[in-house]
């Protein structure tokens, strides 16, 4: 084996297992989600709950900050839409951002 030879392995060699990392990686991203969930949606779910005990439906108006968080750390729209859904165990779920001036998104929860 020639110095080229093994150079070129070195160098293409990963220094880590990388699908452990990407797990890792991936469980983190899912509880910061979960917790930024608590701290902002779960409140704001419960009172809508608790006013409209019969509806089946609910829509929670949700900051465009808070909204583009929630997306960042699930990484992707649909991400953040499966997600909550297992989360909040649902029916449905589906987000709809405002068209005309991005400053607030409604979530829109179907009860089972």
């Amino acid at each position: 084996m020639s110095w080229k030879d093994i150079l070129k392995e070195e160098i293409t060699k990963t220094p880590f297992d990388s699908e452990i990392e990407s797990r890792q990686a991936l469980e983190n991203n899912e509880q910061r989600l979960n917790s930024l969930l608590e701290e902002h949606i779960d409140d704001k779910f419960k009172q809508q709950i608790a006013r409209n005990p019969t509806f089946k439906e609910v829509t929670i108006k949700v900051d465009a900050s808070i909204h583009n968080l929630l997306m960042q750390e699930a990484g992707s729209h649909n991400r953040l839409e499966r997600h909550i859904m297992q989360e909040y165990n649902l029916a449905d779920f589906y987000i709809n951002p405002k068209k005309s001036i991005y400053s607030e998104a409604f979530y829109h929860f179907a009860l089972k």
